[in-house]
């Protein structure tokens, strides 16, 4: 079924609850409270918006972040957007992580305990912070040469740690609360991209043995790692990656761009449409109903409802 709302380009989407917030490049904020049946829209007044906004919920905020703008915030039933005390700043991306929102700038990266309305320096005043990746093992970040530093004390400490990454940069941190895994890349081709797991024991990183593999997408559910590869393959651990199974999607080359899981339902967005597993990547369907574009950037599982981004507009199913 297609959404409620026009054909667009949609940078950014959030959902809480039953509540989903889209963010096309024009500064057109759609909502719709109901898990999709019905929509309203406001128009965000910001100039350089389109400067990789990111929109994300707290318990009680909508926060939207926009590059050369900075990062604003506002309850989820108002339009009434508040500025953080430092606008001025080069945001990038934020994490929230329980009640927690850490905020990525070129000029340092900023924690808030209180829905945004006072923000603490907690380092990377120098060149700003890369990736961020939070978990109960602590707080991972890179810098701007893709090494990794981790915090035991929400950012009042902070220790190098590229034990075990060899020569490589971190390009890319990902985590659920018990898991952090990074991704490392080299112009050098003598130097292999891979990918890598935190021991917090030998308080160093171990090869998940997967080398010359670059990730498009990441997804982690009731303990199972689902990864889609340059490789146009999915690989699924269900042992915190110490091993992996190779699964092939669809009966001809797909380019697979996104994953997202539930149980054992597995979507893969594809430029050819949305791949849908119900048994665990053990068999696989094509589903192009209603699809107006079949490049498909992203996709997400949300309660029963499945969901598809493209660049003509966002389809969900039931």
């Amino acid at each position: 079924s297609g959404l409620y709302i026009p054909d667009d380009l949609y940078m950014s989407a959030a959902i809480y609850q039953s509540n989903i917030y889209l963010l096309n490049q024009n500064g057109l904020m759609y909502h719709s409270p109901d898990e999709g049946e019905n929509w309203s829209s406001f128009q965000i007044d910001w100039e350089y918006l389109d400067y990789f906004p990111s929109i994300a919920f707290t318990e009680d905020n909508l926060l939207i972040s926009s590059y050369e703008v900075g990062t604003f915030f506002t309850d989820r039933n108002s339009i009434d957007w508040k500025p953080t005390f430092f606008i001025s700043e080069l945001t990038h991306d934020f994490v929230i992580h329980g009640s927690s929102i850490w905020l990525l700038t070129d000029h340092g990266l900023y924690l808030s305990d209180n829905e945004g309305e006072y923000w603490e320096l907690k380092g990377f005043s120098n060149g700003g912070v890369g990736q961020l990746a939070v978990s109960d093992q602590g707080v991972f970040a890179t810098d701007q040469e893709g090494s990794v530093f981790i915090s035991e004390d929400r950012g009042i400490h902070w220790e190098l740690k590229n034990q075990g990454l060899g020569d490589a940069m971190v390009n890319l941190l990902f985590s659920d609360e018990s898991l952090v895994l990074a991704a490392t890349h080299s112009n050098n081709p003598n130097i292999h991209s891979e990918m890598f797991k935190w021991n917090s024991i030998s308080a160093s990183w171990e090869s998940l043995g997967l080398t010359n593999v670059a990730i498009w997408d990441i997804a982690f559910d009731h303990g199972k790692i689902y990864m889609v590869s340059n490789n146009n393959t999915l690989l699924i651990s269900d042992d915190n990656g110490a091993t992996w199974s190779e699964t092939d999607i669809g009966p001809y080359p797909n380019t697979i761009n996104s994953v997202s899981a539930s149980g054992n339902l597995i979507l893969c967005g594809s430029n050819n449409g949305v791949w849908v597993s119900t048994d665990a990547g053990e068999n696989w369907d094509l589903r192009l109903d209603y699809l107006t574009e079949q490049y498909v950037n992203s996709t997400a599982i949300f309660n029963t409802t499945l969901f598809a981004a493209t660049d003509n507009g966002v389809f969900y199913s039931e």
